[in-house]
């Protein structure tokens, strides 16, 4: 079979980057250097690339499945997953 027209599909980053980078629970900026996803999802379609720059500033950090269940929120700062793992424990 040769497809000879293929509808581009919007780019979806939904379950790959969060809404925002703002901690839900003390407002914290976690990754100023990153735009918020529906401006990544423009970004990409539109360049190719999302422009992301890591800084001090920047809390950029990985938890496993059962920390971020525990803790029931998208984007929260370190301390907010901390306090939520402790107290669901």
């Amino acid at each position: 079979m040769t497809v000879l027209h293929r509808d581009p599909q919007p780019t979806d980053l939904k379950g790959l980057m969060s809404e925002h980078h703002n901690c839900i629970d003390c407002g914290y900026n976690t990754y100023p250097g990153a735009p918020p996803r529906a401006l990544a999802e423009f970004l990409l379609e539109r360049d190719g690339k999302i422009p992301m720059t890591l800084t001090a500033d920047a809390e950029v950090y990985m938890v496993c499945d059962k920390v971020w269940k525990a803790a029931g929120m998208e984007a929260v700062c370190v301390w907010a997953v901390w306090r939520s793992a402790l107290v669901a424990s």
